[in-house]
């Protein structure tokens, strides 16, 4: 069995798109291989059944909130928020 969850891979990077058409390629090996594969999400679910016939999607246990909007406002400056850590800061 393979367990898929978390986002689907891009096609290309800005940084080395011959890097990312390997990664997405070797996991379309991988799902297409899998005897089954559960997807964490419907949007999974969905990129999984691409290459593999038997998948099931199992929610995660949260459903993710509505986004908080907020007004804009005029700044000086610019905030860029990313959540990651050191192995994928390159992408």
């Amino acid at each position: 069995m393979r367990f898929m969850q978390g986002a689907v891979p891009h096609r290309t990077t800005a940084i080395d798109p011959a890097r990312s058409r390997a990664t997405v390629a070797r996991l379309g090996n991988v799902l297409s291989r899998a005897f089954m594969v559960f997807a964490g999400n419907r949007t999974l679910g969905r990129y999984a059944s691409g290459f593999a016939s038997s998948v099931h999607v199992v929610p995660t246990t949260l459903e993710a909130p509505e986004p908080v909007t907020r007004p804009m406002v005029e700044a000086s400056e610019i905030r860029v928020g990313w959540i990651g850590n050191a192995k994928n800061l390159y992408y």
